[in-house]
């Protein structure tokens, strides 16, 4: 349930499918992630295989409760990885919006992502922050932004929340 399809409601939520017509998307999303945790154990016991939360949301068929639920069907060696920003406010111009997919400027941690992680812990699942350390989708043509203050505040508040693991960086720039 993330950019990728990996059951048949990772896009659309009333699919006509006759073996997951009668399932919630939190139970196939918790499904999918056990057996990946399962074939990477086989493999080696070792790997740590994170969940991420990015797409259990309302407007991919998650209901209030969902993502507490997702999480406690999880595995417990799968840790739930989170944004820091997901759904934080921020004021830019007198234009108020919410950080949807990462921000360098939108400095602390959201309350969406310190509900997750605080279930997680609930549940005896490692945390994950997913951040971009290097730029964000606000200039990613660049190939990092120097704002070391920023990122050192950040990583302290996640670290005040004990988060447990860190993924600094993916896709964007890479210097």
């Amino acid at each position: 349930m993330s950019e990728n399809l990996t059951h048949c409601k990772s896009r659309e939520t009333d699919i006509p499918c006759p073996r997951c017509a009668d399932t919630q998307p939190w139970e196939l999303v918790s499904r999918v992630n056990r057996i990946i945790a399962n074939a990477a154990h086989q493999i080696n016991p070792d790997i740590l295989v994170m969940a991420w939360d990015w797409a259990w949301t309302s407007d991919r068929g998650f209901k209030p409760g969902d993502v507490e639920k997702c999480i406690e069907a999880l595995p417990q060696d799968v840790a739930v990885m989170c944004k820091r920003e997901t759904a934080l406010p921020y004021t830019r111009g007198g234009i108020t919006g919410a950080v949807r997919d990462y921000s360098l400027s939108v400095d602390g941690i959201s309350e969406e992502s310190i509900k997750a992680w605080t279930c997680a812990k609930k549940y005896g699942h490692e945390t994950v922050a997913k951040l971009q350390i290097n730029n964000t989708w606000e200039c990613s043509t660049t190939p990092y932004l120097p704002v070391f203050r920023t990122l050192f505040r950040q990583i302290g508040s996640l670290i005040e929340k004990n988060v447990t693991h860190l993924m600094l960086s993916w896709t964007l720039g890479g210097y």
